[in-house]
């Protein structure tokens, strides 16, 4: 049975606030309905940060219920919700992400809930944990794993998990972890792609056009190891591909999107991108996965 496109207004209690960001939206298909969860940190010094309010909105019966956990992890490192992931599986996983840390996850078709903890991995360079995540990290959930992506910058004389090495340029790396090892003992992340974009070749001259920003050594190739890269996005539809914005100035209002296939190290695509205000703040764009789905609903008409 297909279902149509519909809004429901869902009906919010006017002490509770959050933002759309910190929001998991676990859905139900078997049962057709949806859960929201929306998790508060309890202030207060006896909690030691280590307190959460669970706010678990029900389709199904209409109502908002609040239950109160405790994180016991010896590892635990939480600053603040960055984005959520809806992992789903048996146990309906969601997860809130500290993207300088890392994740708080909780099963929702659990009778009991509990919340769990899994350190991101140790940064590509070491350094202070500050500033916008966003920016450099992001993290999906993608055929049945969790997929994390970081980026930098290496200045010359450092060195990199990335490199091993003293190149000066941007590398980058994706790690993933499978859901169904999430609290069985085995969280571990796996090594998945690794690339220096001075390895990136720009040999199309459309793309090159394009890109007219990057600079270029006389009697070298043109590649995007001077790309001036922010806010990455791993793809929803291609398990290797990561899109990265260019941004030549950050005061201005147009930059370029670049699609990178990291398991091949080839550049797949440059789009142009306006935002119609300044890059240079935090809010760029929204990432979605609803070109997937356009045929299905086009059909059924």
């Amino acid at each position: 049975m297909i279902h149509l496109p519909s809004l429901k207004l869902v009906p919010i209690p006017p002490d509770l606030m959050f933002s759309d960001g910190h929001v998991a939206l676990l859905r139900c298909r078997e049962q057709d309905m949806f859960y929201f969860a929306v998790l508060h940190r309890v202030i207060g010094v006896k909690y030691n940060d280590r307190q959460f309010d669970l706010h678990l909105y029900n389709s199904k019966t209409g109502r908002w219920n609040t239950e109160s956990m405790h994180v016991d992890s010896q590892d635990f490192s939480y600053s603040y919700t960055s984005t959520v992931l809806a992992m789903g599986g048996e146990f309906g996983s969601v997860g809130w992400v500290d993207l300088w840390r890392g994740i708080l996850i909780c099963d929702l078709l659990r009778d009991k809930h509990t919340l769990r903890y899994i350190p991101l991995p140790l940064p590509l360079v070491p350094k202070p944990l500050k500033g916008y995540p966003l920016y450099i990290r992001n993290i999906i959930v993608l055929e049945d794993y969790i997929k994390f992506f970081e980026m930098h910058y290496v200045r010359q004389g450092s060195r990199t998990a990335c490199t091993g090495g003293s190149e000066e340029g941007l590398v980058a790396a994706t790690k993933k972890m499978k859901n169904s090892d999430i609290g069985s003992g085995n969280s571990n992340w796996e090594e998945d792609c690794t690339i220096k974009f001075s390895e990136i070749p720009v040999d199309s001259l459309k793309f090159a056009q394009v890109l007219l920003n990057l600079k270029q050594i006389n009697g070298t190739k043109l590649t995007l190891n001077r790309l001036h890269a922010g806010y990455p996005a791993l793809s929803l539809h291609e398990a290797d591909v990561v899109y990265v914005m260019h941004t030549p100035d950050p005061d201005e209002d147009k930059a370029s999107v670049i699609a990178v296939d990291m398991k091949n190290k080839i550049l797949k695509d440059v789009a142009d991108f306006g935002s119609g205000r300044p890059l240079g703040y935090n809010f760029t764009y929204i990432r979605s996965g609803i070109s997937k789905h356009l045929n299905v609903w086009s059909s059924s008409r």
